[in-house]
Formats: C-alpha cells, structure tokens, sequence
C-alpha cells in the first residue's frame, strides 16, 4: 500500500515538474516582443548578462515606440538639411554682387584717368602755312573726335573735328589779314571736357606791296632784294608762359634742303638764359662755339631738328656764333658762321597795348618780343638761312674741339 502511494507521488511531482516546464516555456517565449528583443539585444549584444535583468523591465517597451519615431524623424530632418544647403548656396550668389559691387568702382578710376588725359592730350600745332594774300592751312593733334576750335587773339576762325588718330586739319573761310596776332587753341572731347593748348603760334604777316612802285624802280634792282625775307608771313610756335624754346614753323625766307645745316632762332629766357634752335642731318652732332669758345653739344633727332642749350654762360654783346655738324665717326661735315650779339631781355620794350611786338631789322632776321606770366619779357631772333653762313668744314678754328670714335 505504501509503496502504491509513493509511486503515485512521485507520479504527481512528475506531472507538476513537467506542467511548471511547460508554463516556464510559455511565459519565456512571447510571440509578438519577440521583433523588439532582437533589435535591443543586438544593440547590446556584448552585454549578455545585463539585458536579462532589464529586458524583464518594463523599459524596454518603451524604447521599442521610440526606434520607429527616431527612425523616422532621421529622414525628415534628412531633407531639411539638404533644404538647408539649398539655401546657403543660393546665398552664394550674395557674393557674386560683391564683385558687382568692385565693377562700379573700377569704371570710377576711369573717369578719374579720363579727367587727367585731356591734359596729356591737350590741342597742338604742327603745321602753319599762310601766304603773303592771308589764305592758311593749319593742323595739329587733339584728343581723337575732340571738337578743336582755333582762335585768333580770341576770337574762334574755325572749328575742327580730330579723326580717330587725334590729327585734325583748318582751312579758315576768310583770309588772316596782315598784321601781328596769336593764334590759340581750345579743344572739347567726347566727354565734353573742354581743355586749351599750352602754347601758341605768334603770326606775323606782311603787308602787300603795291606791284606798281617796284616797276617804277626798275633801274635798281638791288633795293627789292632786302625786303624779300619780310615778303613771307612767319609763324613761330611758343609755350604761353615762356618756359622752354620757339619752334619755327614758318620762316621768313625758303627753308634749307633737307640735312642743310641752319640756325632758325635763338630764345633768350626771363633770367637771360639761351636757347639755339635748327636744321641739320638726322643723327649727326651738333657743336656750339661762340668766339672759337665751345658752349655746348646736342644731336640733331630724327625730324631734322636740334636744339642746343649753352652750357656756359655768355657775356653780352657782339660776338661770333659757329656751329659745327659732326658725323657720328666725329668728323666736321657742315659748318655755318653768323654774327650774334647778346643782349639782356629788358633792353626790349613792350607797349602797353600788346604783349608781344615784332621788329623787322632789314633782311637778316626778325625780332618777336613776348610778355608772358610774371611781367617778364622772352623774345626770340629768328635768323635767315644766308650762304654768307658757310664755312668750310675743313678748316680748322681756334679752340675746335673734335670727337674722336671710341677704339674697338
């Protein structure tokens, strides 16, 4: 009997055993938290020990809500990002009116360069031809398609405009009466600056001689020779405030063949200074002497024209100038011989009229007088080109100093 009733309990806590196994499997294995365990425990799959204790915890619910919101909110933040960049970019763009910004102020150096070049190309006088009747031809350079206008002692005679290479040409409608009189320039550019010339011509035109009376004075030829040179107009280009020397543009008498060694004029300063100008060959040396005294070199440039500024002082009154042309082996190859006397330039008198007055001094050379800024008085000789000027260049003066070539 005992031994029934033993093996009947041992029976029950067998079927107890198994049935608590089978509730154990059963509340071990829930089938719907099972997606949610995997995804936390692979996150913290090196913990073994740990998620036991907290999976159990009613924590871990929680976070399984919050994956899918953090899941989804990573892709909307994802565009707003991007929205974001979009709009940086664009902001880029800012920048680029910045150099918009620098453009405005680079074309403002321009005006600035604009303003100062009218004065670098100010109006000038290259060619002045008048015949003995007053017809003239006169050209020169201005700023390109600027409106030049000529004046005479300030009125306007004509205006011009420069072509695209700033070179200009007037023919005036009437004809320059004889006289005395300064011619001037003005000149207004495209911009609608408007800018004067720094130097003018001083003109100087004979009167007309009546053909009449050189026929009754036929029986003597010789007196028509000395007014020859005062037949022909002069014009003589000079900066407006006396500073630096006169550029004959029109001689009295016929120019020299071109290289022909002449002596144009000479330009006394306000202080007494001097300044010889002339012709020669294109790339020979000039030499100055005055008494067989050197005072000076200069070079004749390509346009055949030279000028020389003593370089010794020269005592006042009448002396000897001589002007060698050296080749460039330093051989005297033209030579010319003139009288010259220096004269102080307050010996000059000006009317109170004019500012300028020219005297006629028989037929070798003419005398323009100039008051200029300041009240001091610049006047300039003009000389004529005589054959009695030639000497010949072989001969040997005293005091010549020759140029010897450099030794190869």
């Amino acid at each position: 009997m005992s031994e029934r009733l033993s093996s009947r309990r041992a029976f029950l806590l067998g079927l107890i055993g198994l049935i608590l196994v089978i509730v154990a499997l059963v509340l071990n294995r829930p089938s719907k938290d099972d997606p949610a365990l995997p995804t936390t425990a692979q996150a913290p799959q090196p913990v073994p020990s740990a998620p036991p204790v907290q999976q159990t915890t009613p924590v871990q619910p929680t976070p399984p809500p919050a994956p899918p919101p953090q899941a989804a909110a990573v892709e909307p933040p994802a565009p707003p990002p991007v929205v974001a960049v979009s709009p940086e970019k664009p902001v880029e763009p800012a920048p680029t009116p910045a150099p918009v910004a620098v453009a405005p102020s680079a074309p403002a150096t321009p005006p600035t360069a604009a303003v100062a070049a009218p004065s670098d190309l100010r109006p000038s006088f290259d060619v002045v031809r008048v015949n003995p009747q007053g017809d003239a031809v006169i050209a020169g350079r201005a700023q390109p398609e600027a409106q030049v206008t000529v004046f005479d002692g300030g009125k306007p005679i004509g205006t011009v405009t420069a072509d695209k290479r700033g070179e200009w040409v007037l023919l005036p409608d009437r004809a320059l009466p004889s006289g005395d009189r300064e011619l001037s320039l003005s000149a207004a550019g495209p911009s609608g600056q408007t800018v004067e010339s720094e130097q003018v011509v001083v003109l100087s035109i004979p009167a007309a001689k009546p053909p009449a009376q050189v026929a009754s004075v036929a029986p003597a030829p010789e007196a028509a020779k000395p007014a020859d040179p005062i037949d022909r107009p002069l014009a003589l280009v000079v900066n407006r405030d006396g500073s630096g020397g006169s550029t004959v543009l029109q001689a009295p008498v016929e120019a020299g063949a071109a290289g022909r060694l002449t002596v144009d004029s000479i330009d006394y300063g306000k202080d007494g200074s001097l300044l010889l100008a002339g012709r020669g060959e294109a790339g020979h040396g000039i030499r100055a002497y005055v008494n067989n005294g050197p005072i000076g070199d200069a070079e004749v440039g390509s346009n055949g024209l030279w000028r020389l500024r003593p370089e010794a002082e020269i005592a006042t009154g009448p002396s000897t100038l001589r002007i060698d042309q050296l080749s460039p082996q330093g051989k005297v190859t033209q030579r010319l011989e003139l009288p010259f006397s220096r004269a102080a330039p307050e010996q000059v008198q000006l009317t109170a009229e004019t500012d300028r007055v020219i005297v006629q001094p028989g037929n070798s050379l003419w005398r323009i007088a100039r008051r200029v800024y300041g009240g001091g008085v610049h006047y300039t000789v003009i000389y004529r080109a005589n054959a009695d000027q030639i000497r010949d260049p072989d001969l040997i003066y005293p005091g010549q100093v020759f140029s010897l070539p450099p030794t190869k």
